[in-house]
């Protein structure tokens, strides 16, 4: 064996495919042209509240306070306030034709003139006097013309004037004037008295009806009137639950008008996202080595063995005996358990298969292989996949693949 002494050091570096360096670089200066500009003004990047939505927050506000559209606070106060005057009874005693009512009921005004109707004087009737006078004036003329002159003619006729039977006699025909007289005022009197009563008491049936009509037609009124309001509380909150729906409409048609405005904003930065995902695959690296100056194989791979050997407490019960196989072999092992930092290159074989970037177990931090996965291969060609005896880990025939 040959042995030598000291390190050399050897720099890599992987430039990105030359075709895919302009692309990169216009992603990388438009990502840092959009970043400055932005950068100076934050603000810009966040769509502010549109009119829309500023519009319906002042609503909003409004209703709240009770200042605007449509006072929506003062409608439900004047609602509640109803409602608690309804429950009070508020709404009976100031009723308007409560009161004309009660009087009617308890011998008001109506009772009232009906009573003095059939209590008042005939001497209030205008005509009462002169119809009396009118009957009495026949009769007189006719005591006078016809009755007494016949009488005093009879008497004289006889011999008989002056004497007792021919006072007896005038006597006689005055009693009965006085009695007609007496029965035909009577008479006329009970007729006319009869005749008034009941045009009275017609016209204050009449009053009486017309007071219970005007009453009636009052309370109607205000009844319909209290219902109307009644069903202006009911929808009071159906109003205002409907100028809020539209508040929220509002202020929802201004949050699209935002989101617009927000993906405007972000464009340049969505356009230069989907740019730079057109932009795939490594964009190159340094890797750095030491080497010794001179190599023996002998002895590299006896430390490759001792190295897998150190290990052998990783793959289990198999001892330093496994971590001696893995060392001795590692280049035949796929098993993506004995493999870490793993990442795909983006290539694929000609069969399909897709090859890795990775680093085993033992290998030091800054190596770096390339190849297949045992468990991809076994799904595509399971013939170039063999386990191990001693470690049970997967190992693959790469010539079998094409690899």
């Amino acid at each position: 064996m040959s042995s030598g002494g000291g390190n050399t050091t050897t720099t890599t570096k992987s430039d990105p495919w030359s075709a895919q360096q302009p692309y990169l670089e216009t992603a990388f200066q438009g990502a840092l042209n959009q970043y400055n500009s932005k950068n100076a003004d934050t603000n810009s990047t966040v769509a502010g509240f549109t009119p829309m939505q500023q519009q319906a927050m002042g609503l909003t506000q409004g209703m709240v306070n009770g200042t605007n559209m449509g006072y929506a606070g003062a409608l439900n106060n004047s609602t509640n306030s109803y409602t608690t005057n309804l429950l009070n009874g508020n709404y009976l005693n100031s009723n308007i034709a409560n009161s004309g009512l009660g009087n009617l009921a308890n011998n008001g005004t109506g009772v009232q003139s009906l009573n003095s109707f059939a209590n008042g004087s005939m001497n209030n009737n205008p005509y009462q006097t002169g119809a009396l006078n009118a009957a009495n004036d026949a009769i007189t003329r006719a005591y006078q013309t016809a009755t007494a002159p016949n009488t005093a003619s009879a008497m004289e006729a006889s011999g008989r004037y002056g004497s007792g039977a021919y006072q007896n006699a005038v006597n006689q025909n005055q009693q009965n004037l006085a009695t007609q007289l007496g029965n035909t005022d009577a008479s006329l009197v009970n007729s006319m008295y009869q005749q008034n009563m009941a045009n009275q008491l017609s016209a204050g049936q009449s009053l009486a009806n017309n007071q219970m009509g005007a009453l009636s037609g009052l309370s109607g009124n205000y009844n319909t009137a209290a219902q109307q309001q009644l069903q202006g509380s009911y929808n009071s909150p159906n109003l205002v639950s409907s100028l809020s729906n539209l508040n929220s409409n509002l202020y929802n048609m201004g949050g699209n008008q935002q989101a617009l405005a927000q993906q405007q904003i972000n464009a340049p930065w969505t356009l230069l996202n989907n740019y730079s995902n057109l932009v795939q695959g490594q964009y190159g690296n340094n890797s750095t080595t030491s080497q010794p100056y001179y190599s023996n194989q002998g002895a590299g791979a006896l430390g490759g063995a001792a190295s897998g050997a150190a290990m052998g407490s990783m793959f289990g019960p198999w001892g330093t005996g496994i971590g001696a196989v893995a060392g001795g072999l590692m280049g035949a092992f796929s098993d993506r358990r004995l493999k870490v930092d793993i990442e795909p290159t983006g290539e694929r074989l000609e069969n399909g298969l897709p090859l890795y970037r990775y680093r085993y177990l033992w290998d030091a931090p800054h190596v770096r292989r390339i190849g297949v996965m045992s468990d991809d291969v076994r799904r595509v060609m399971p013939s170039a996949v063999s386990t191990h005896d001693k470690s049970g880990f997967d190992r693959v025939d790469y010539a079998a693949i094409g690899g």
